[in-house]
């Protein structure tokens, strides 16, 4: 009798672990997968050279006969577990320039080799961009603003203001923005173009247009700025970890199982699980049978 309850309990065993040891489905904790352009579908990790990699994984329903490594092209990193939880940190690891858009990996392994899972995204290493630039371009009494930086990873949003007022009609693309205004309205005001970025301090330019313009041919000013950086300027995020968004031709992306990141296992998909529980069930019926026909 021991004996077939002791073969009963294996079978259940063995089924659960067949069956689930491929649901520990793992997902980067509090990422967004809204993504930059350059990272497609997998979305963007974003940190800076030499900070320690931010990326946390969550492995739900983590079990002891299962082990998490983070991989970076042909780096593995051993996976440290945050006390008793089910989130994984890689420890000892400098994110470096040379990172930048390289595939990240959290992968869950089975350790009887029987399966493993594991989500992906891609790093953005945050570059800090030049100083702004101020450009006036005048036309009659028309004039044009340019305001202009360069290098920025991604490019930080500018933002111009005439005496401490924001302009809400700068047109913005890439590392430059432009100000349509009239001459007369902007005699004698300071305006500032001023970076904004979550990853690095603010900088500002300063230009005041001293200037009347009467109707003439077209002219155009090369403008001497004033640059410095406020310090009283908050960014409205400060940590190292975010996943960035674009609305610049911001790729479709796949409805994705709970969870951030594309997850994928090694087993051959729903048509694998399904055979897994119709395997299960015929031998957990041929336990019942040989149970009772003693």
């Amino acid at each position: 009798m021991l004996l077939k309850w002791t073969f009963v309990v294996l079978v259940f065993f063995i089924c659960e672990r067949f069956v689930n040891g491929y649901s520990a489905n793992p997902y980067f904790e509090d990422l967004d997968l809204k993504t930059l352009e350059e990272c497609g579908e997998l979305g963007c990790l974003v940190t800076k050279p030499g900070d320690n990699l931010p990326a946390i994984c969550k492995v739900p329903g983590i079990s002891s006969s299962q082990n998490v490594t983070f991989i970076i092209e042909n780096v593995r990193i051993v996976a440290q577990r945050l006390g008793q939880s089910d989130l994984y940190k890689a420890p000892g690891y400098t994110v470096k320039e040379s990172d930048h858009l390289k595939r990240l990996t959290c992968e869950v392994t089975e350790l009887a080799g029987t399966g493993s899972s594991e989500v992906q995204a891609k790093l953005f290493i945050a570059k800090a961009s030049t100083r702004p630039e101020i450009q006036e371009k005048g036309n009659g009494k028309g004039l044009a603003l340019r305001c202009f930086t360069r290098y920025g990873r991604p490019p930080p949003e500018l933002e111009f203001t005439v005496d401490g007022t924001k302009l809400e009609h700068a047109l913005q693309n890439g590392d430059e923005a432009i100000e349509f205004s009239s001459a007369d309205e902007l005699h004698g005001k300071n305006i500032t173009c001023c970076t904004k970025s979550p990853f690095y301090p603010t900088s500002c330019s300063d230009h005041t247009i001293s200037e009347k313009r009467e109707t003439s041919p077209a002219t155009t000013t090369q403008v001497t700025t004033k640059h410095h950086n406020h310090n009283d300027f908050t960014p409205k995020m400060t940590s190292s970890r975010y996943i960035m968004t674009s609305e610049v031709r911001k790729p479709e992306e796949p409805e994705l199982p709970e969870g951030h990141g594309a997850t994928k296992s090694t087993t051959n998909g729903a048509l694998s699980n399904v055979i897994s529980m119709l395997t299960c069930s015929w031998s957990i019926m041929t336990s019942f049978a040989i149970m009772i026909s003693f």
